[in-house]
């Protein structure tokens, strides 16, 4: 089987990189053939990067039809770009919605609380939700999709969190 992506990245500074790739799974269910998804990452909205940065982002995926978009972690570093940058996401129009997870940013500088509050304020009424640690099962063509949302490992001192050595 095979999927479509097509990633909307920030890293390298203001110029927004897309890139298209196609999947192949060994396996994959016949009713996902063809799932399109859309990921944006890194954004890093702050001095450098806009919140009009990430609404064109989410704009292409919507352009391109994706299926479902997801928000990999990294999106803000200034807290005064907070609403912005979330109403930036809320205009995402993929029919799955989109999940998010967090990056090790946004645990960093006291930020985590507000970016909770946000998402949690989102996924009551929106399409947006937030996987920390946790699966979402979404259905596609009839077919159950489980996606997982694997945290970022860090301490509240901003230190990462290494597995323990046996």
């Amino acid at each position: 089987g095979a999927g479509l992506g097509a990633v909307a990245s920030g890293y390298g500074g203001n110029k927004l990189l897309v890139a298209h790739r196609t999947f192949h799974i060994r396996n994959w269910p016949k009713a996902l053939d063809g799932l399109r998804v859309g990921q944006i990452t890194d954004t890093h909205v702050g001095d450098f990067i806009s919140a009009d940065w990430v609404a064109q982002a989410v704009q292409i995926l919507n352009n391109a039809n994706v299926d479902l978009q997801v928000m990999t972690g990294d999106l803000i570093d200034d807290l005064h770009y907070l609403d912005a940058s979330f109403g930036a996401l809320d205009s995402c129009r993929a029919h799955l919605g989109m999940l998010c997870v967090l990056g090790n940013h946004e645990k960093m500088h006291r930020r985590l609380q507000p970016v909770l509050r946000a998402y949690r304020e989102r996924r009551e009424y929106g399409r947006i939700r937030l996987l920390v640690d946790e699966s979402a099962v979404l259905e596609h063509n009839g077919h159950a999709l489980s996606v997982v949302g694997v945290d970022y490992p860090m301490r509240a001192n901003g230190s990462h969190v290494l597995p323990k050595q046996e």
